[in-house]
This record gives C-alpha cells, sequence and structure tokens, in this order.
C-alpha cells in the first residue's frame, strides 16, 4: 500500500511497515472488543470506523481491477495524492480497510472467475 509514498525503500522494508500499519490496525479493533465485550460483532461499519484511527493514507476511489498471477488487484487513488502515486493493491488487503469499495469494485469488474470466486469468499456475492 506505501510503495508510491516510500521511495528507495526496499521490498523487506516496504513488507515491515505494511505489517506495523496491519497490527496498530488489529490492536485497534481489540481494544474496542476489550471494552466493548467479547460478543462484539466486527461489522463493516466497525471496522471502517476503526480504520480511521489507523489509516495514514485515505482510499479516494478504487480505479481498476486485475487479476495478476492469479491474485486480484485494485487500483487505488489516495485522497491528496496525484494520479502518479495511484498504486495497485491486493483486493484481499483492501478489504481490511475499505470492505464497501472493495466489494462494489469486484461487482462492478470483469467477469473473471478468479474474481468472482474473491467475491464470494469475501460475502459480496
Amino acid at each position: 500500500m506505501f510503495s508510491k509514498f516510500m521511495h528507495g525503500k526496499d521490498e523487506e522494508e516496504l513488507r515491515r511497515l505494511k505489517m506495523i500499519f496491519l497490527t496498530e490496525l488489529g490492536q485497534h479493533l481489540n481494544r474496542i472488543t476489550r471494552f466493548a465485550g467479547a460478543d462484539l460483532e466486527k461489522t463493516i461499519n466497525l471496522i471502517e470506523a476503526a480504520q480511521h484511527d489507523a489509516l495514514q493514507y485515505e482510499v479516494e476511489e478504487i480505479l481498476e481491477t486485475k487479476v495478476k498471477e492469479g491474485e486480484v488487484q485494485l487500483l487505488v487513488s489516495w485522497l491528496g495524492f496525484t494520479e502518479e502515486d495511484d498504486s495497485w493493491e491486493p483486493a484481499v488487503d483492501m478489504f481490511e480497510y475499505v470492505p464497501k469499495l472493495v466489494l462494489a469494485a469486484l461487482r462492478d469488474a470483469d467477469s473473471d472467475p478468479v474474481i468472482e470466486d474473491l467475491l464470494h469468499e469475501l460475502g459480496g456475492s
């Protein structure tokens, strides 16, 4: 997700930064669960609310969908950044942060068995 913003960083550093980001979001959701109770249902709305506390970059829109090497990827436009900063991100990763946008993009994508399988797996069909 941060590759366009981390010029000069190697792949290992980018992976480390992504893991820090995912860990922060997970910790925030865990704190919510701890204070609200273990039976709290982590709905799409709750996840989206939690993302605003953890995200450093906000998704403006999803521009395109493609399948590359069996993985569904999304071309993401980042709020406040230029078209040069748009980046291809794994759909599964983006679903954690903006589930409604991902589901809409997958539904609007050209018919492809890999995309249709992922849509079904994410509960969007």
